[in-house]
C-alpha cells in the first residue's frame, strides 16, 4: 500500500505539473471501461489496460466537480484490485503489488535506462519497470524508452510488464555492458481479449471449452457478396458453404461437422443478437415432407436463409458454434450446429455519421474455367464413338454431329454438304457462358450514426444494396433499417431496445437453370440460325410431345429467359427487448423478448411462347389451328401459366435468465446460471397456379375449358393452405468453474418440450446436457520458460443432443381430395399413419483440441478431432400393402460423424512496419447412415383399420392446408365411419359434421 501511494502521489505531481488536469464528471452505474472512456474523451489521455483485469469490479457512481485527475482515478479504484500510473498523456492500469517493501533513499542507489520492445521490434509505450519489492517504478514513453532509479544495496531484480505481453524478471547483475537495457517482451496467449458470444452467455476467449470460431466482420467483408452467409466460404474449419447458384440471393448450403438428421432440416440454427431466426426455406407444408433437402436450386434461392435481410455492415462480430460444449443450450435446434450474430452498437462519445460504399464487378463465368469440350472435340469424340461401335445409352437426337451424320445416311444430304456444314458446326463452338451470363455490377451503400453518453448510447443505420446476377435475369435489390438503442434507466437497471427491417426484391429465373445449360448443352448446337432468328431445336422425341413422328417440342434458351420469370418479395422485421438488472453484488437477471416476421411472395409466370407451356399444351405455339380436335383436347390451349404463393410466419420467444458468479481468493472463479424461454412459430400462407395468363393484356387470367380438357386442366390445380404452429419450451441452467486460468470446467443441461413429438410422456422431453473442461498448459511452471510454445492448451467436450423433423407428426394425417359431387362430401387418404412413441433424434458428440501458439505468435491455431452418433433418426419407411399406405415415419435410422478440424495462421515475414500472413483452413468428414432394413412389423388391427377410409368420411377439425391431423381411433362397426379422440372419448364425424357418440 506504500508503494501504492508514492505512486499515486508521483502522478499526481506528475499530472499537476504538465497540465493541472481537472474534470467535471457525473455517471452513476457505469463500467470502469466506460469511465475511461469519458475520461479520455475530456483530457485526450490513452489508457493501457487488460479487460481481463477488469472483470468482476463493481460499477462505478462519481460526481465530481474540478477534481484533480489523479483523485477522479483514486476513487474508480478504490475498490478494486487496481492502480495506475501516469506518464505523458498515457494511463496504465495494473493489478496492485502485494507486500512492498518501502525504501527510505531511493535516489542514493543509480539509474537504470532500458527501452522495451515487442518480439517484431516495435516499442512498447505504456510498459510498467518495477523494482522488485520496492515502491520505485516507472513507465515507458513513446518511444519504448524508461529511465529509473535503483536502492543502493538489497534488491537485485526488475519487474517488467505490459498489457498483453507476458511479464519478464531480470536481474540487475545481467545489465549489459552498455549500460542500456534492451527488453524484449512475448504476447500473452492466455489473455487474449476476445470474448466469444454464445448468445446466453459471454466468454473470455481463454476460458473457452467448446469448439468455437470467432470471425469479425470487417475482416471477412466482401462487397460482391449479397449476405453475410456467403462471405463464410473458407472461414471455418469444419463448416462447408456451398453456393448452389451463381445468383445474388443464392442461399448457400451450409453443413458444420456433417449432418445430423436424415430427413429433418439440416442448416444450422441462426441466432441474431440473442433471438432465434427462422430459416423461411424450411417453414414447409406437410404436403412437401419429401423435399428432403430444399436448399437446391429451386424457388428458396429467390428467398433466402433467416439472415438473408441483414445488411452485413451492421454486423460486429460472428461467432459458430460447433460441438456439444458449445451448442447445448439452444437445445433441440442447434444438432446441426448455431451461427451467432452480433451486430453493432453505439459508442460513448459525440455522434459519429459514416458512410460506406463499394461498387464491384464481376467476371461471368466461362469454358476457360471449366474443363468442358469445345465444338471440335465434341465432334471428335462422336466420331470415335461411332468409328468403335460403341453403343450410345439412348437414341441420339437429331443434333451436333449424330443428326448431321444420320441426314447424310438417309441421303437427305450430299457427302460435300455433310463435310461443309460439318466444318460450319466446329467453327461455331457456340459460346453458351457468353449467351446466358454477363459481367456483373454490384453496388451498396450504408449511412449509420452512433455515439451517446453514460447512461445512453445509440445506433441507427439505413442500407441499400443492388446487386446483379451472372444470370442475364437475376438481380437483387435490398434496403435496410436498423435501430439499436441501450439505456440505463436506473444505476442497476439497464434496458437494450433493437429494431432491424428490411425489404428485399429478388428477380430470377422460372423453369429453366442458366448455369446447368451452359455447362451441359453441346457447343455444336447454334442459338442463332444464319439470318439471325433464334434457333429452335428438339429436346426428346419420346416424352415431350403429342405427335413423336411429326412434331417434337422444341426450345432455345434465350427464348425461354425472355418468356419465363420469377420474382419474390420478402419483407422482414426483427424486434428484441432485453433488461438486464443488476440485483446485488454478482447477481444479475436478465429479460429477453424477441418478435419476428417473414413475409414473402413469391410470383412465377410463363407465356404461352415458352418450352414450359408448350409441355403443358402439348404442341409448339401456333402448331395447331384454331378450333381443331387437339387444340379442344389440350390442357392448356390458350395463354400462359401463373403462379402466386404467399407466406407469412411469425415467432415470439421470452427469455428468463437468472445468474450468479462469485470469485474467491482471486484464484477460484464460480458461475451458475438458470433460464426458462417460451417460443412459438406461427406459418400461414396459400399459393395456386393460374393457366391462361396473358402478360401482354394486362395481367388477364382467361383459361378457356372445354368438355375435352375439363379433366386435365383440374387435375393441373393444385392450391395450399398452410396454417401451422409450432411450441417449445425449455429450461436450461449451466455452471462453471475457474482456477488460476489453468483448469476451466463447464457444464450444461436442458430440458425442452415440443408440440411436434408424440403422445406418450417418456419421449414429450428430452433432457440436453453436455460436459467440457480445458488445461492451458502453458501457465504450468514446467512450461513457463519453454521457448517453442507461447500458449499451449488441451480440452474436451462430451455431450448429448437433440434434434427433432419439423415436418413429422405423431399423428394420423389425412389428405383431403376433390370434392364428390356425388356423395357431397370431400374426398380424403391417409397420408401418414400415427406413431404416439415418435421420438427425439439423438446425437451423441464427443471432441477433444488442442490449442496453440509457437514461435513468439508468427503461428497459432486449433486442431480438434470429433466424433457424432446419431440414434433414433426419423425415416420413411415402406410398409406391406395390406395397410393401403406406402410408407410410415419411425425412429429407424443411425447415423455417425467423424472428422478432424485444422485452423492454423502464421505470419512467415513481420516487420516492425508490415507483416504478411497466411492461414490453412480445413476440415475432413466422413458420413455413415446406417437405415432400418426391414418393413414395419406386427401393425396393430388400429393401423390397419385406420388404413381403409378411402374418402368415405368427412373431416371436420384444425386445416393444415390441404392436410388435416388429428388422433384416430378405429372405425366405427356399425355405420363404418371413421373414430377420433375427443375430449378422451371416442366420437364420430358425420356428413354433416355434427358428433354422435359411438363409444
Amino acid at each position: 500500500m506504500l508503494f501504492v501511494a508514492f505512486m499515486l502521489l508521483l502522478s499526481t505531481i506528475n499530472a499537476t505539473a504538465r497540465a493541472q488536469v481537472r474534470l467535471n464528471m457525473d455517471v452513476k452505474d457505469v463500467t470502469l471501461q466506460e469511465v475511461f472512456q469519458e475520461i479520455t474523451k475530456l483530457t485526450g489521455y490513452e489508457f493501457v489496460y487488460s479487460s481481463n483485469e477488469l472483470r468482476g469490479t463493481e460499477r462505478v457512481s462519481l460526481k465530481a466537480e474540478n477534481m484533480e485527475l489523479s483523485d477522479v482515478l483514486t476513487a474508480c479504484l478504490q475498490k478494486t484490485h487496481l492502480w495506475f500510473l501516469v506518464e505523458e498523456e498515457i494511463i496504465v492500469i495494473s493489478p496492485k503489488l502485494s507486500n512492498p517493501t518501502r525504501q527510505q533513499q531511493p535516489q542514493r542507489g543509480t539509474f537504470i535506462t532500458g527501452k522495451v520492445v515487442s518480439v517484431d521490434g516495435k516499442p512498447l509505450s505504456g510498459a510498467t519497470v518495477q523494482v522488485k519489492g520496492t515502491i520505485l517504478g516507472a513507465i515507458s514513453d513513446i518511444e519504448g524508452k524508461f529511465r529509473i532509479s535503483t536502492p543502493a544495496e538489497g534488491v537485485q531484480e526488475i519487474l517488467i510488464t505490459f498489457v498483453g505481453m507476458k511479464s519478464r524478471t531480470l536481474q540487475l547483475t545481467d545489465r549489459p555492458a552498455s549500460g542500456e537495457w534492451l527488453i524484449v517482451l512475448e504476447e500473452d496467449f492466455l489473455h487474449l481479449d476476445d470474448v466469444i458470444v454464445t448468445g446466453f452467455r459471454d466468454i473470455p476467449k481463454h476460458e473457452l471449452t467448446g469448439s468455437v470460431k470467432r470471425l469479425e466482420a470487417e475482416e471477412i467483408m466482401q462487397g460482391a457478396k449479397f449476405s453475410i452467409d456467403q462471405m463464410l466460404a473458407g472461414q471455418v474449419a469444419g463448416m462447408s458453404v456451398i453456393m448452389t447458384s451463381g445468383e445474388p440471393s443464392s442461399t448457400p448450403k451450409i453443413r458444420i461437422r456433417g449432418t445430423s438428421s436424415i430427413l429433418g432440416n439440416k442448416s444450422p440454427l441462426w441466432v441474431v443478437d440473442n433471438i432465434i431466426m427462422s430459416d423461411p426455406t424450411t417453414a414447409q407444408s406437410l404436403a412437401q415432407i419429401d423435399n428432403i433437402d430444399l436448399n437446391g436450386d429451386d424457388a428458396a434461392y429467390l428467398i433466402g436463409n433467416a439472415i438473408a435481410g441483414i445488411n452485413p455492415q451492421d454486423i460486429e462480430s460472428i461467432n459458430v458454434l460447433k460441438d456439444a460444449a458449445a451448442t447445448s443450450l439452444y437445445g433441440i435446434q442447434a444438432a446441426n450446429g448455431v451461427i451467432v450474430v452480433t451486430t453493432k452498437k453505439g459508442h460513448v462519445g459525440k455522434a459519429e455519421i459514416r458512410y460506406s460504399a463499394n461498387v464491384t464487378l464481376s467476371r461471368r463465368e466461362s469454358y476457360k474455367q471449366r474443363y468442358l469440350m469445345n465444338a471440335a472435340e465434341r465432334i471428335q469424340l462422336s466420331q470415335e464413338i461411332m468409328e468403335d461401335a460403341i453403343p450410345y445409352g439412348r437414341f441420339p437426337v437429331g443434333l451436333g454431329y449424330e443428326g448431321l451424320y444420320m441426314q447424310y445416311q438417309n441421303k437427305e444430304i450430299t457427302y460435300d454438304e455433310f463435310m461443309t456444314d460439318l466444318d460450319k458446326m466446329a467453327e461455331r463452338n457456340t459460346d453458351w457462358y457468353d449467351l446466358l451470363f454477363r459481367n456483373p455490377v454490384s453496388h451498396n451503400h450504408t449511412v449509420s450514426i452512433s455515439g451517446g453518453n453514460e447512461q445512453t448510447r445509440y445506433y441507427a443505420s439505413l442500407g441499400y444494396t443492388n446487386s446483379q446476377g451472372t444470370a442475364i435475369t437475376s438481380e437483387s435489390q435490398r434496403y435496410n433499417a436498423t435501430m439499436n438503442l441501450d439505456s440505463w434507466l436506473r444505476s442497476n437497471l439497464n434496458m437494450n431496445l433493437k429494431l432491424l427491417g428490411s425489404t428485399t426484391r429478388n428477380n430470377g429465373f422460372n423453369g429453366i437453370n442458366p448455369s446447368d445449360k451452359a455447362r451441359t448443352t453441346s457447343r455444336t448446337i447454334p442459338a442463332y440460325n444464319d439470318d439471325g432468328s433464334l434457333y429452335y431445336y428438339a429436346t426428346n422425341y419420346e416424352t415431350l410431345t403429342i405427335d413423336p413422328a411429326t412434331e417434337p417440342l422444341v426450345i432455345n434458351y434465350l427464348n425461354e429467359l425472355q418468356e419465363t420469370g420469377q420474382e419474390a418479395s420478402i419483407m422482414n422485421v426483427n424486434a428484441a427487448l432485453s433488461l438486464r438488472w443488476e440485483m446485488i453484488s454478482g447477481l444479475r437477471y436478465e429479460m429477453i423478448a424477441g418478435f419476428v416476421e417473414n413475409r414473402n411472395t413469391v410470383q412465377a409466370w410463363a407465356s404461352d411462347h415458352s418450352f414450359s407451356v408448350a409441355t403443358i399444351r402439348g404442341y409448339n405455339f401456333g402448331a395447331r389451328e384454331p378450333f381443331s380436335e387437339d387444340e379442344s383436347a389440350s390442357a392448356l390451349p390458350y395463354g400462359g401459366t401463373f403462379s402466386n404463393s404467399e407466406r407469412r410466419e411469425t415467432s415470439y420467444s421470452l427469455q428468463n435468465k437468472l445468474t450468479y458468479t462469485k470469485t474467491v481468493n482471486e484464484d477460484h472463479l464460480f458461475s451458475i446460471m438458470g433460464t426458462s424461454s417460451i417460443r412459438s412459430v406461427v406459418s400461414k400462407g396459400f399459393s395456386n397456379n393460374a393457366y391462361g395468363w396473358r402478360g401482354d393484356r394486362g395481367q388477364l387470367i382467361s383459361p378457356q375449358v372445354s368438355v375435352s380438357n375439363y379433366t386435365k386442366l383440374t387435375s393441373l390445380l393444385s392450391p395450399i393452405i398452410v396454417d401451422n404452429t409450432k411450441n417449445t419450451v425449455s429450461w436450461l441452467g449451466s455452471a462453471s468453474y475457474s482456477y488460476k486460468d489453468k483448469l476451466v470446467f463447464y457444464g450444461d443441461i436442458r430440458a425442452d418440450g415440443s408440440n411436434q413429438f408424440g403422445d406418450n410422456p417418456r419421449y414429450r422431453f428430452l433432457p440436453v446436457w453436455a460436459l467440457s473442461g480445458k488445461y492451458t498448459l502453458s501457465n504450468e511452471k514446467f512450461l513457463k520458460e519453454n521457448q517453442l510454445f507461447s500458449y499451449l492448451a488441451l480440452r474436451g467436450s462430451y455431450g448429448f443432443q437433440g434434434n427433432v423433423d419439423q415436418n413429422t407428426s405423431p399423428d394420423l394425417v389425412a389428405q383431403l381430395k376433390a370434392y364428390s359431387a356425388n356423395k357431397h362430401f370431400d374426398m380424403s387418404s391417409i397420408y401418414m399413419l400415427p406413431n404416439p412413441d415418435l421420438r427425439w433424434e439423438k446425437t451423441e458428440s464427443y471432441t477433444v483440441g488442442l490449442d496453440f501458439v509457437l514461435g513468439h505468435g508468427r503461428v497459432s491455431g486449433a486442431i480438434e478431432t470429433y466424433k457424432k452418433y446419431g440414434t433414433d433418426m426419423i425415416l420413411r419407411s415402406q410398409l406391406p400393402q395390406y395397410n393401403g399406405v406406402e410408407f410410415t415415419k419411425i425412429n429407424g435410422g443411425k447415423m455417425t460423424n467423424t472428422g478432424i478440424d485444422v485452423d492454423i495462421a502464421g505470419y512467415p515475414i513481420r516487420t516492425k512496419d508490415w507483416e504478411m500472413g497466411i492461414s490453412l483452413v480445413l476440415g475432413h468428414n466422413k458420413n455413415v447412415i446406417t437405415k432400418a432394413n426391414s418393413l414395419i412389423e406386427g401393425s396393430n388391427q388400429k393401423n390397419r383399420n385406420a388404413n381403409q377410409v378411402n374418402g368415405n368420411a368427412i373431416i371436420v377439425g384444425q386445416a393444415y392446408g390441404t392436410i388435416w391431423s388429428f388422433r384416430f381411433a378405429g372405425l366405427d362397426h356399425d355405420t363404418g365411419l371413421p373414430l377420433f379422440y375427443e375430449n378422451g372419448e371416442k366420437s364420430v364425424y358425420l356428413n354433416n359434421g355434427a358428433l354422435s357418440d359411438a363409444s
